[in-house]
């Protein structure tokens, strides 16, 4: 859930980081846009957004819960209890059925 609010908490930060720097914090329409390159640049945030997300999703899986789980459980039972946690939490796509 929380990495489908990634995309919009960073253009968000980002406009309210715009707004501070130059004084120019106003809410306008797409159709107020006098080129295309705002919306670009928008889906380009959008994407890095995904992508920290995704990255970190990762390492919160890798770096975290691995290492204490390989600490609780020895190095075998570590991946049994990791691989579902994993396959629950896969895009529907992709699950076994």
């Amino acid at each position: 859930m929380l990495l489908l609010a990634t995309a919009p908490l960073i253009v968000a930060l980002c406009a309210g980081c715009y707004g501070l720097l130059t004084g120019d914090a106003r809410f306008t329409g797409p159709e107020t846009l006098s080129s295309p390159f705002a919306l670009i640049v928008a889906a380009q945030l959008i994407v890095a957004a995904q992508l920290i997300g995704a990255c970190a999703e990762e390492i919160g899986w890798r770096r975290l819960l691995q290492p204490l789980l390989r600490r609780r459980f020895g190095p075998l039972t570590a991946p049994i209890v990791v691989g579902p946690l994993w396959a629950w939490k896969a895009p529907a796509g992709i699950r076994l059925r």
